[in-house]
């Protein structure tokens, strides 16, 4: 799989488009959150790579892309410029955006810093809910990475013990340090004031399980409404973990590509 130098560090993405080969298929990049890597959106390729450039990308630090140098300082801003170079060389020159957790800081990044870049942005658990870094870093020394991720069942997982069990692993793979350090970096930025200067579509996709938790009386949701644009939609998925990207895979695919042909029908009608 193809490699990018960028700021020193090898990043690590890949293309699925399975589009027929007379088509210029729009572009679409999964970002994945924290401690991720590309291979959990494999449930997501066949949902799209027939109508879509499909790109996945390990981030710095993450899957098989390579950490930056001691002392750097980690920052969703890097991130963001890391998936402008992946697809820049992909000579794209817009692109739908869907991330996952710190996926979505990045994704809002984007779209503030290279608005002409996004085509739409598709975002779950989003920064709003955001806590302190202490709240999560501190069960990883407490417990670990893999048992801090499986303590907290239903919620993270609905209920699937199986694959909240690889879940856990493979998150476990990433260096504790690393995992620590970006949520250190992502719980610094605020985006809360910001998603109102979004200009591109923006569909935001919740499971209820992690709304519930964190959002009990509804005032962190409805304000979210409020402060996106008119092109926007925030869906609350029934009965979904926090994790619904993964778990409801399908199901989110498909609003996805549902999203996102309905801002390109709009497009050819203007």
């Amino acid at each position: 799989m193809p490699e990018l130098k960028q700021d020193g560090v090898s990043l690590h993405y890949e293309v699925h488009d399975f589009t027929d080969p007379w088509l210029k298929p729009e572009t679409v990049l999964l970002h994945h959150g924290c401690g991720k890597h590309s291979r959990f959106w494999y449930r997501w390729i066949p949902a799209l790579a027939r109508k879509y450039r499909v790109v996945l990308i390990d981030a710095r630090g993450f899957g098989k892309s390579s950490e930056p140098a001691p002392g750097y300082q980690w920052s969703m801003q890097d991130f963001a410029d890391d998936v402008i170079a992946v697809i820049d060389i992909l000579k794209a020159d817009k692109f739908h955006f869907v991330g996952e957790h710190m996926g979505a800081w990045v994704g809002i990044e984007l779209s503030l810093r290279h608005p002409q870049r996004i085509a739409s942005l598709v975002i779950s658990a989003l920064p709003n809910f955001w806590t302190t870094a202490a709240a999560m870093t501190d069960p990883i020394d407490n417990v670990g990475v893999k048992q801090w991720q499986l303590a907290e069942e239903p919620y993270r997982f609905g209920g699937d013990a199986v694959y909240g069990t690889w879940f856990a692993e493979e998150f476990a793979r990433s260096r504790t340090e690393v995992v620590k350090s970006v949520i250190r970096a992502a719980s610094a930025v605020d985006y809360r004031e910001r998603i109102r200067d979004i200009r591109c579509p923006v569909l935001v996709l919740l499971g209820e399980l992690y709304v519930r938790k964190n959002d009990p009386d509804g005032t962190a949701v409805a304000r979210l409404k409020q402060q996106l644009n008119d092109r926007s939609e925030v869906v609350i998925l029934k009965g979904a973990p926090m994790f619904a990207v993964y778990t409801q895979a399908e199901e989110c695919a498909a609003r996805a590509a549902a999203f996102f042909e309905r801002i390109e029908r709009i497009g050819k009608e203007t």
